[in-house]
């Protein structure tokens, strides 16, 4: 998929952004989805970036110095977001986009420190929470049942038919946890200037990956 392409359908995903609003990224990388939200927030409104993997956090914290007073809006943080606070094990992978929590110590393990959503932010109003973890997302929510009872956010997530083992999006971990919220999962809209597409049922298959929105109850 061409940058171009990548930047199109996140400025469209983002839509839902306004000024003051405040955007979580967790697995930033680079920042591309930070720098996007950083422009669609203004200068009164925060982005915060979380991204573990070392090299990728560098050359996220040069892209951020590199963008000027939109880059300002941008707090990036050098940590994984899991279920609960302390140390995880991280596999940093043969790309910079492709490092992911794991359970037990491997080649390219390395030891990082890792926070949950609720401890981080659990007081700061969030409109938006992305997550692209490689697989750790359902855990990442775990650790903010606090911030989606009470504030509500909106999710944008990657649905990974590889990594979650399931091609039936119902039975992915992370539509069912934020069904139980009373989120109604949908597309990206592919029209010019529409946020929502048409929405996903649980019973929907897909190959691939696809990048869905969850919508918030009364939203």
């Amino acid at each position: 998929m061409s940058s171009r392409l990548v930047t199109t359908l996140t400025g469209r995903a983002l839509q839902a952004l306004s000024p003051w609003d405040h955007f979580v990224d967790c697995g930033a990388n680079v920042g591309l989805w930070s720098l996007v939200a950083a422009g669609c927030v203004g200068s009164s409104g925060q982005v915060t970036a979380f991204e573990p993997n070392p090299s990728a956090y560098q050359r996220l914290t040069q892209n951020i110095a590199a963008s000027g007073a939109v880059g300002r809006r941008v707090t990036a943080i050098n940590v994984a977001v899991a279920r609960e606070a302390g140390e995880v094990l991280f596999e940093t992978g043969s790309h910079h986009n492709l490092g992911h929590i794991v359970s037990k110590a491997a080649a390219g393990c390395i030891s990082v420190p890792a926070v949950s959503l609720d401890d981080q932010l659990g007081d700061t109003p969030i409109r938006a929470l992305k997550l692209d973890i490689e697989g750790g997302e359902a855990a990442a929510l775990g650790g903010a049942e606090r911030i989606l009872t009470e504030q509500r956010p909106w999710v944008w997530a990657e649905f990974n038919v590889a990594i979650s083992g399931a091609a039936r999006i119902g039975d992915w971990d992370v539509y069912a946890l934020l069904d139980r919220f009373g989120y109604t999962c949908r597309r990206i809209a592919t029209a010019p200037g529409r946020l929502l597409g048409p929405a996903t049922g649980a019973d929907e298959t897909f190959s691939g990956y696809v990048n869905v929105l969850f919508q918030p109850p009364d939203a």
